[in-house]
């Protein structure tokens, strides 16, 4: 159940502001008034640039290409033992911190059916859309704005990053 206001703009749900050097949004489709437009904090998280890096090396390097086999194979494993070998593609899964996407596509494309992809930089989750990601929330992972909506969430290398990680968790 989502628990806290949003907006929607290009396809993305905005729990968190977008950047206001982003022209694309300034005109949002869908607002509701209790959050403010006019704030941003997902250049706190991770630097504009990196997000343009991340998303032409995770195509190519071989480190990501590992990474996303890796987190799959061992992902799918313990997903089997709560789920069963039947049923464990089926649940619902946010994927928070996700950045442009690369994971939750790897889990989409190996027959996964219900994935979201939660992340503070919105430029990630228009990244996101090249890769067909449909369900996608511009969000805090401190100011979570769902309340047992998912059945698993992901947050590959993201806890580390953040300074209050019992917070976050």
């Amino acid at each position: 159940m989502q628990i806290k206001p949003s907006y929607i703009q290009n396809g993305i749900v905005f729990f968190a502001p977008p950047p206001l050097d982003n022209p694309s949004f300034s005109n949002i489709d869908s607002y509701n008034s209790q959050i403010s437009p006019h704030t941003s904090y997902s250049n706190t998280h991770f630097p504009l640039e990196g997000m343009d890096m991340l998303y032409l090396a995770e195509k190519v390097h071989f480190w990501h290409r590992s990474r996303v086999e890796f987190i799959y194979q061992q992902v799918s494993k313990q997903l089997v033992r709560l789920y069963g070998k039947e049923h464990f593609k089926q649940q619902y899964i946010l994927d928070v911190g996700a950045g442009t996407g690369s994971v939750t596509r790897y889990f989409l494309s190996q027959g996964f059916e219900d994935m979201a992809l939660g992340e503070i930089h919105s430029q990630g989750l228009e990244y996101a859309k090249t890769y067909g990601i449909s369900k996608l929330f511009c969000m805090d992972l401190l100011d979570v704005p769902f309340e047992d909506e998912f059945d698993c969430i992901f947050a590959f290398d993201v806890i580390e990053h953040i300074e209050n990680d019992k917070e976050s968790i």
